[in-house]
């Protein structure tokens, strides 16, 4: 069966220019949220199978070799061009799928319905998540997805077998993020577009894929079982060997190894099913998703397999699942509009023929124009819309850079503090002065009662926050509060100030400041993240000068928080 039918599209001169306009368009929307991978996702890269069959411990072993007798830089500089290279692979794939939509097409309706479908997708919050969280090892999920997809709609059983156990290898996680989709493949090619459906085929075609993937979980679940702590600690101390990561990052790397996957969504967060209709997140994710979904919806009406679109929405909506267990809502619900669309190419890709036959009826022209004209304000959304939970233009690591600076085997278990209680340790906020309400019921514990966030990066027990007010009224999270954290003054005395930092990005409103007598010299903000990070302030030209930390919260709104911990001096 062929992918696509061969006498559709425009001629030659023609297909280039489609295809540079589409490689163009992610190309561009790429841009908008590119993010050097930092310290988590990096440890992902150096987990491999040396003791044992380990959760996303491929890549890994696979890149591993290219680590031998190289530097800390060397060893990150590596991940960090591996990871892009993937990130483009993974671009160009997509970039590929939206043009081939376009080729799928022989009538003008079609092409300007499946065209206008197309550059939604190249410009939608599913390709600034695939450039924001580049170092992550969603990418390599998002070509076995595409591949196995592709291989299903073909029929190609060794292919679709060999990529579902490879993602499973990568991430247990592919159980979401792709399986659904290479279910709705195959399900798509052992029903014909015309004539009765073969079920000994459709049995034996889906049969394969969950046996594939029960196979590939309970390996998951064996290694899962036989990891003993102390592999899990001889794992963390070849991570920190490396130099490229301290013990406190590779504890983070570690952390899903301890736990089996409800234990680590369980940790994660509680459940609020409320966050997936957050009306920030959904304004610019439903209007592209619900685009595709009628996309699909229609191509399927029109070969007469409307009971193909159940299938459709379920595998499609399938990464909202984890909205009600997982913190992160806006990395998986931008995954929605990549199902939706590999949704869309397996029924093109299934069915493409029978849209080249005959004219379709006048509802299903009506439908289509309308469909085409809505993408218009979709598409401008898309491109105008700032995309919560991710920058509005590419950013870069420098706080993982400078924290690369200090000493490759630095950690806070070998810092000093600054002053007492300048980790809030012991619960209250002695030897700081507060100003206004942010921070007028804190230290908060680790772990706050009834919070919906289980905060990463927090050194000991108790951290300072901006975002809960105290008490155990669930209304407690909230970012509305104003106000500031200023400590007692000390002497420098040490060639590193050290600290954690989350909450939101705004170096104007929201940030931690230190002032050598009376003058700012350093100004750090968060990066739109609940996850504590490290940084390091090289403080050698104050030495024995008399200093203060100022924690500043002056906005409201999303991301109107910030987070800080652990304030100790590092001497080498």
């Amino acid at each position: 069966m062929p992918l696509l039918p061969t006498h559709t599209g425009p001629p030659g001169s023609g297909r280039r220019w489609i295809a540079g306009a589409f490689a163009g368009a992610v190309l561009l929307t790429a841009a908008r949220g590119y993010h050097e991978p930092y310290a988590y996702p990096i440890g992902h890269w150096l987990l491999d199978f040396r003791h044992g069959f380990v959760k996303r411990g491929l890549v890994g072993t696979l890149v591993s070799p290219l680590y031998a007798w190289k530097s800390p830089a060397e060893i990150r500089n590596v991940v960090v061009t591996l990871s892009l290279l993937v990130l483009l692979a993974a671009l160009a794939a997509l970039a590929w799928g939206t043009f081939r939509l376009v080729l799928a097409a022989t009538r003008p309706a079609d092409r300007a319905l499946l065209g206008a479908a197309a550059l939604v997708t190249a410009t939608s919050p599913i390709v600034v998540n695939m450039a924001y969280t580049a170092g992550f090892l969603d990418r390599f999920l998002e070509l076995a997805t595409l591949g196995a997809v592709v291989a299903a709609s073909r029929r190609r059983r060794v292919a679709v077998a060999v990529l579902v156990l490879a993602g499973f290898a990568v991430h247990e996680m592919f159980l979401v993020y792709g399986l659904p989709m290479v279910l709705l493949a195959t399900l798509l090619a052992a029903v014909p577009a015309g004539g009765a459906v073969d079920g000994r085929r459709l049995a034996r075609d889906l049969g394969l894929v969950l046996g594939v993937a029960g196979l590939a979980w309970g390996g998951i679940a064996l290694g899962q079982h036989l990891l003993s702590s102390e592999d899990i600690r001889a794992i963390e101390r070849d991570i920190v060997r490396t130099g490229v990561l301290d013990v406190t990052g590779a504890k983070f790397a570690t952390f899903h190894l301890r736990h089996g996957l409800t234990e680590n969504l369980a940790l994660q967060s509680g459940p609020f099913l409320g966050r997936i209709l957050r009306g920030d997140l959904m304004r610019v994710v439903l209007p592209p998703l619900a685009l595709l979904l009628g996309v699909g919806s229609l191509l399927l009406v029109r070969v007469r397999r409307a009971r193909l679109i159940v299938p459709l929405v379920l595998a499609t909506l399938a990464p909202l699942a984890l909205h009600v267990v997982a913190w992160d809502t806006a990395r998986f619900s931008a995954f929605t509009i990549f199902h939706a669309a590999v949704g869309l190419l397996a029924v093109v890709w299934v069915y493409g023929d029978r849209l080249a036959e005959g004219e379709p009826g006048p509802r299903a022209r009506r439908a289509g124009w309308a469909l085409t004209a809505c993408a218009v304000p979709v598409l401008l959304g898309n491109v105008f819309m700032e995309i919560p939970g991710f920058p509005a233009q590419s950013v870069h690591d420098d706080a993982f850079l400078r924290w690369r600076t200090a000493p490759t085997t630095a950690s806070f278990e070998e810092c000093e503090p600054v002053f007492e209680n300048s980790g809030f340790e012991e619960g209250n906020l002695d030897n700081w002065t507060v100003t206004g309400e942010a921070f007028a019921h804190a230290p908060s514990w680790a772990t706050p009662p009834r919070s919906t966030l289980r905060h990463q990066g927090v050194v000991g027990h108790w951290w300072a926050s901006s975002l809960y007010k105290g008490g155990k009224d669930p209304s407690s999270l909230r970012n509305r509060a104003q106000g500031s954290l200023e400590s007692r003054p000390f002497r420098i005395d040490a060639d590193h100030l050290m600290f954690t930092l989350g909450g939101g990005r705004d170096p104007d409103a929201l940030y931690v400041a230190l002032e050598v007598e009376g003058r700012e010299v350093a100004r750090e903000t968060g990066a739109n993240s609940d996850v504590l990070e490290p940084h390091v302030w090289d403080v050698r030209p104050y030495r024995a000068r008399d200093a203060v930390i100022r924690v500043v919260d002056t906005r409201g709104g999303r991301w109107g928080h910030i987070y800080v911990d652990e304030f100790c001096f590092f001497r080498e």
